[in-house]
């Protein structure tokens, strides 16, 4: 608690620089590491059921990372540290829990309540029971809303730090673009495929960008998805040990959904890879799309090298940047 004290003092002494000016006050930015939830209520009520509840549904395993990762570091605070101490207003995710005998069971959310972009849930009950059943009525809603608000972050910092080179060759290469940070180069450039990466000297972020002519539906099935980035992996993407490549780990399995990616038809895929002849491996995340404006599949593939760390933080950003997916303009160029 100390720590994050110094933190958000620290960053607190720094909102005028982060306030955007609108009609109104001017609204600060949020604050907040990447998958933290501020939970506000008494000690009573986070030392008992709800508490527990709270815990178990946030803190559970992400069952798509191969080390065990909570979806969410919790940290409590009661009302009156909320009230005064404004810093924590600023917070990007919080969850407001009230028991207060004689109220009206209710939940709701309220967006940029307090600073933007944020999402602030508040959950009330006349009883620990009844505020146990609203957490179960409105968990997965906040997990999602919390979630979107993660990426939301994301791209708002990203926007001054753009590598708007790499967003230009990308943009006029496929047709379309996404937010690029300036960590990433290009490491390889073909005809119908590119890598980027961005490295340090003990982990590797990295794109795989492809599209093919769109000449069935089969394209967009699991199987086909985890054919094709295999032998895009194989032909592009070598091990440290000669004659090996990356490949769609055949250990643990591959999870995919229909979404709406940032308005286009996309399939995405999540699981891990390794390497045919190497000990490498990692987390991946596939968005494969379809182009009706040129008749194509694009694929937008991201993964993750880390050995020994915690990967959930990485591949968020690396999914916030491809949720800024857009189609290319030229004048984007100009900016």
């Amino acid at each position: 608690m100390r720590k994050y004290l110094i933190v958000m003092l620290l960053l607190s002494a720094l909102l005028a620089t982060s306030c955007k000016e609108t009609n109104g006050p001017a609204v600060p930015g949020s604050m907040g590491n990447t998958y933290e939830l501020v939970v506000v209520c008494t000690d009573k009520v986070w030392d008992g059921p709800v508490g527990d509840t709270i815990r178990s549904f946030f803190g559970q395993n992400d069952t798509t990372m191969l080390m065990i990762e909570p979806l969410y570091k919790l940290l409590h605070i009661n009302r009156a540290t909320l009230d005064k101490n404004r810093m924590f207003n600023f917070s990007k995710s919080i969850l407001i829990v009230e028991v207060t005998p004689g109220s009206e069971a209710k939940g709701g959310t309220q967006k940029d309540l307090w600073a933007k972009p944020q999402r602030v849930f508040t959950l009330t009950g006349p009883t620990t029971e009844s505020v146990v059943d609203l957490f179960g009525k409105y968990k997965d809603q906040m997990l999602k809303s919390y979630y979107e608000i993660e990426k939301e972050k994301l791209n708002v910092y990203y926007l001054s730090a753009l590598n708007r080179d790499v967003i230009k060759k990308v943009g006029e290469k496929f047709g379309y673009t996404f937010n690029i940070t300036t960590g990433f180069r290009i490491a390889k450039n073909y005809d119908d495929f590119m890598w980027l990466r961005s490295e340090t000297d003990k982990t590797s972020t990295d794109f795989l960008i492809y599209n093919e002519d769109y000449v069935s539906e089969n394209q967009l099935s699991p199987g086909y998805i985890v054919l094709k980035r295999n032998l895009m992996t194989q032909q592009y993407v070598p091990a440290t040990i000669e004659g090996s490549y990356a490949k769609v780990s055949d250990e643990f399995p591959v999870s995919s959904k229909e979404v709406s990616l940032n308005g286009l038809y996309a399939v995405e895929s999540r699981g891990a890879w390794d390497c045919e002849g190497d000990y490498m491996g990692g987390t991946f995340l596939n968005y494969t799309i379809v182009d009706t404006v040129n008749n194509k599949i694009l694929t937008i593939d991201s993964f993750v090298y880390a050995p020994s760390k915690e990967k959930r933080v990485f591949m968020m950003q690396l999914e916030a940047m491809i949720s800024s997916i857009r189609r290319w303009v030229s004048d984007e160029a100009k900016l």
